[in-house]
């Protein structure tokens, strides 16, 4: 199993890859683009457990949050279907685990 990403265009054009198969999550950092307010938001971008829509749901939003002075966090997490021992709580651990390092 290898991390990839899978490209779904949207038809305004806009990016829409689905990030599939994460062995080792990661945090995207995207700083604000006006002066920060001190407030941070970690995002967990959706895709029904079958991967996460990673432009869309997670890297559009942290933008838009940055745009408003807020650090965006930005989770790759673990996928139960991927069959990791955590099972359905893998990507709980993973949140936890972001929690504590942000």
């Amino acid at each position: 199993m290898q991390q990839q990403y899978i490209d779904r265009p949207l038809d305004n054009g806009l990016s829409n890859r689905m990030l599939v198969q994460v062995t080792a999550p990661f945090i995207e950092r995207i700083s604000p683009t006006t002066p920060a307010n001190g407030a941070s938001i970690l995002i967990m971008a959706g895709g029904g457990y079958r991967g996460m829509a990673w432009d869309k749901e997670g890297l559009d939003i942290a933008h838009w949050f940055a745009a408003r002075g807020v650090t965006a966090f930005v989770l790759a997490y673990r996928l139960p279907r991927d069959g990791w021992a955590g099972g359905p709580e893998a990507p709980l651990i993973d949140a936890q685990r972001a929690m504590r390092l942000i």
